[in-house]
């Protein structure tokens, strides 16, 4: 059997649609080092894209978006909405338990 890391999450962000696809890379290689260096783990990543946002954001009507299912002990949360709140590149994020 699988030892867990901590509670199950699922990471959404709303990322800057003028980033370019080194740009997202380079945010996301940072996202996955402050979640790794707090314990955690990516499990599963959804780059789902452009897409609308339903409202403006920064006066930008689209975002690119991406899924990310995470381990993470909860006390490194703080640390990591923390980090993305900093993020120029994630115009939103919202980090949330999953409930199984």
């Amino acid at each position: 059997m699988e030892e867990k890391l901590g509670k199950d999450y699922e990471l959404v962000l709303v990322l800057d649609p003028e980033l370019d696809d080194s740009g997202v890379e380079d945010t996301l290689v940072r996202v996955r080092k402050v979640i790794e260096d707090n314990g955690g783990s990516v499990v599963e990543e959804d780059r789902q894209g452009l897409r609308k946002v339903a409202y403006p954001i920064n006066k930008k009507r689209q975002g690119n978006y991406i899924i990310s299912q995470l381990q993470m002990s909860p006390e490194s949360t703080a640390e990591l909405n923390s980090s993305l709140n900093l993020t120029e590149a994630v115009m939103r994020h919202i980090l949330s338990l999953i409930h199984i």
